[in-house]
């Protein structure tokens, strides 16, 4: 997962998730409160998905403010039945 840290470097810094920053720096929740429905995605969606990856903020994102959240990838492995709050639909047949 990506972090940085934040503050002048000396003291007071503090490591931070990266989303975090780019979630705040974008008004994402905000944004997320008055969507319809959020879409997301990533190259390959895994087990790992749910924990620390940007679907899985977004989502938590999506299921804190009631919001719809559906989940695009290249890949669905096998063992991800869906991550809570996201809708998980396998379309990989649809690229022959």
């Amino acid at each position: 997962a990506a972090a940085a840290l934040r503050g002048d470097g000396r003291v007071g810094a503090r490591l931070v998730p990266g989303f975090a920053i780019v979630s705040d720096a974008v008004r994402l929740p905000d944004r997320i409160a008055r969507a319809d429905l959020v879409l997301t995605g990533e190259g390959s969606l895994d087990a790992q998905s749910a924990s620390g990856k940007v679907v899985g903020s977004i989502a938590q994102l999506c299921r804190q403010r009631g919001r719809p959240c559906l989940a695009v990838a290249g890949r669905v492995e096998s063992s991800v039945d869906g991550i809570d709050g996201v809708t998980v639909r396998d379309f990989s047949r649809l690229a022959a």
